[in-house]
């Protein structure tokens, strides 16, 4: 009986998992946070991915192609996230 290799097992499991998205987000000169739409934490250049529950809209883009609409919804209560319960944040988040 033929015993499917290690490297056979790994592409099989990867062709069955869903992509997980990476999200950076930040603020000019203040905090930073990491978190993945997948199951498990995500080590990425040194950063550590925490899950969330996060998805995002499909992105929209204006006639020279910049983006100019894309909505990203959470289903967590803590920062950043928790600064849009009440208000819009006076000051700019990036992702």
């Amino acid at each position: 009986m033929k015993e499917a290799s290690a490297d056979y097992i790994a592409k099989e499991e990867a062709s069955q998992r869903k992509p997980a998205e990476l999200y950076h987000i930040w603020r000019d000169g203040g905090e930073h946070w990491y978190y993945t739409s997948g199951d498990v934490s995500v080590t990425f250049d040194g950063d550590i991915y925490t899950p969330a529950t996060l998805s995002r809209s499909s992105t929209k883009c204006d006639t020279q192609l910049e983006v100019s609409t894309l909505q990203i919804k959470a289903s967590f209560v803590s920062n950043p996230v928790l600064e849009f319960i009440v208000i819009n944040p006076t000051e700019i988040l990036w992702i």
